[in-house]
């Protein structure tokens, strides 16, 4: 049924990941530059200054992000098969984590190492949009969990 509890929380979740793409997830701080990290980009804040990576540098983030997002939504609707409603959603949650320790294993100590910068994650918000967004996704999976543990001891009783 669409008016579940599960509900509620993909849809937030789906909402966490369509935030995520307008708040800058990171700034970076060098010698003679500003940098923001966004899920689409990375930006120079500084006039004049040459972009320090390709366009394409950032195209993982925005699939893992996006497919995260667009399973929370696609689940919603999967309400009659719930172990596929787990299974999707749990590979939403993965791709989630995937898209967090890039962030900070791949995508923040390349970006140190190449322009010399320091990152700085407190004064951004676009970084606790995952975060939020997995917090709704682990939320729903119990629920989802939940109902598939009432209807089995249901019907063990017929």
């Amino acid at each position: 049924m669409l008016q579940r509890i599960q509900t509620v929380f993909l849809l937030l979740a789906a909402a966490a990941t369509i935030c995520a793409f307008f708040f800058p997830l990171a700034s970076f701080l060098s010698e003679f530059a500003y940098y923001k990290l966004y899920i689409y980009e990375f930006r120079s804040m500084t006039p004049d200054t040459a972009p320090a990576f390709s366009s394409l540098f950032t195209l993982p983030l925005v699939l893992l992000n996006a497919v995260a997002g667009l399973m929370s939504l696609i689940t919603i609707f999967l309400y009659k098969k719930r172990v596929m409603q787990m299974r999707l959603l749990r590979l939403a949650i993965f791709l989630l984590l995937v898209f967090v320790a890039l962030i900070f294993f791949y995508y923040a100590p390349t970006i140190e190492q190449k322009i010399n910068a320091i990152p700085d994650y407190k004064s951004d918000y676009g970084i606790y949009f995952p975060f939020i967004a997995l917090i709704f996704m682990i939320l729903a999976d119990k629920f989802i969990r939940k109902d598939e543990k009432l209807i089995r001891s249901a019907d063990r009783l017929r």
